[in-house]
């Protein structure tokens, strides 16, 4: 069930997107999403994922979100950005490296700069 819109609720950080606050009755937590880019946040309560939300570029650390980062298995600059209908990734041009995919560019980046190299 989806609620209206939360005034309690920070605009999206990522698109300036209006956020809609849901109740996630299978997974028994509740939820917030940015209508326009999908960035989306889920907590055990309300109260929960309404700080997670309005706190949540603070917590992600600015070098997984500044800038994609050089792949991770072979360090070449400037990974290509992919795209679908619905789904968006990174690719490591030299290496062929891809993804993991997200919903966003944000995510997919999010996702590219969290992923680990092969150790040597």
């Amino acid at each position: 069930m989806i609620a209206p819109i939360d005034p309690e609720l920070n605009d999206c950080v990522m698109c300036g997107g209006k956020p809609v606050l849901w109740k996630c009755d299978s997974m028994d937590g509740y939820g917030v999403r940015c209508i326009e880019c999908n960035t989306a946040c889920m907590a055990p309560t309300k109260d929960e994922v309404i700080d997670a939300w309005n706190k949540f570029e603070q917590n992600i650390p600015e070098d997984l979100w500044e800038h994609p980062k050089p792949c991770p298995f072979c360090g070449t600059e400037n990974p290509q950005l992919l795209e679908s209908d619905t789904l968006c990734w990174y690719n490591c041009m030299n290496c062929e490296a891809d993804g993991p995919v997200g919903l966003n560019t944000f995510l997919a980046q999010l996702h590219w700069n969290s992923r680990k190299g092969v150790e040597s």
